[in-house]
């Protein structure tokens, strides 16, 4: 719709009934915007995205003109939930949505399970792009043995280097804080409901997704935080479903490869999780993908790097 003239925009979105439909929330929701905007932006969608939570400075952002105008016009607000009042959606977007509008209430998409060896740490000085550091490196830089000697013995390749009762806690880890974001929001969006019965407030959680054996045939986290397309291709059919907009599983294929790795910030599995789960071994299951351009990095060279 963007290539067509003030005009010539009104008269097609008048055509086509066209909703505008608004993401707010971390880089997940960008590339969730992304999806939305390359299979439905010239079809009965129009889809606009706010900056990424973490680039807004204050709720002065939302006071902007343009951005106002962008929420108090919307159709649809997907967004996620944000701790505090001044980046809060349900406090600086949802009271000022037109009536009827339709919230879709996501999940942060976190996981454990398929990365236990990743720890979350700002203050470990990083060389790659990114917070997530493998605790067995960097432990074992503290621990002062040599380089040669890690390699040798790395951990990595070891099949039951960890215990299935190690990877059970992870996935036990995964689905209580999923669930406990979830209990969290329905209180919000009961209490929120309330304020504005003229909204319809929904949300989509992963607890089902991962609870599901059949879902996990191949790691479909890249880190603790980036997911692979099989996860955006869950949000955006359960988001088509509840705006009524058909969802097409060949389309979203054919558009989007199976993992995208090429654009998500990988971290490679240990052996023993492969070997837990029963994943295929492929060269994305042994690559770092974690510069800002998204370069492969062997797991040797990773490993001499922190060294």
């Amino acid at each position: 719709w963007c290539k067509y003239s003030n005009d010539k925009l009104f008269i097609y979105k008048a055509i086509t009934h066209m909703k505008k439909i608004l993401f707010y929330g971390n880089c997940q929701l960008t590339k969730l915007h992304h999806v939305f905007y390359k299979l439905y932006a010239e079809k009965n969608l129009e889809p606009h995205l706010l900056k990424q939570v973490q680039y807004i400075e204050s709720s002065d952002y939302f006071k902007k003109p343009w951005i106002h105008e962008q929420i108090t016009t919307a159709d649809i607000l997907v967004m996620q939930l944000h701790s505090g009042v001044e980046l809060n959606p349900f406090v600086q977007i949802v009271p000022f949505l037109k009536k009827e509008s339709h919230v879709i209430v996501v999940d942060s998409l976190y996981c454990t399970q398929f990365h236990p060896d990743l720890i979350l740490s700002h203050k470990i000085p990083s060389f790659r792009e990114g917070p997530f550091h493998d605790f067995n490196v960097i432990k074992s830089v503290v621990d002062d043995i040599s380089l040669s000697s890690f390699l040798e013995n790395d951990p990595f390749y070891d099949a039951n280097f960890y215990s299935d009762e190690v990877i059970e806690r992870g996935c036990k880890t995964t689905i209580d804080e999923l669930t406990s974001r979830l209990n969290l929001r329905h209180d919000l969006i009961e209490d929120n409901q309330k304020l504005r019965q003229d909204l319809k407030i929904s949300s989509i959680s992963l607890v089902d997704f991962l609870k599901n054996k059949n879902n996990i045939k191949t790691t479909l986290w890249g880190d603790l935080s980036h997911p692979f397309n099989p996860v955006y291709k869950y949000i955006t059919s359960n988001i088509c479903k509840k705006i009524d907009v058909e969802f097409d599983e060949t389309e979203f294929d054919k558009n989007f490869d199976k993992l995208n790795n090429e654009l998500t910030l990988t971290r490679p599995v240990y052996s023993s999780v492969i070997r837990y789960f029963n994943f295929d071994v492929n060269s994305e299951c042994r690559t770092y993908r974690i510069d800002e351009d998204y370069t492969k990095v062997s797991r040797t060279q990773y490993v001499r790097d922190v060294y």
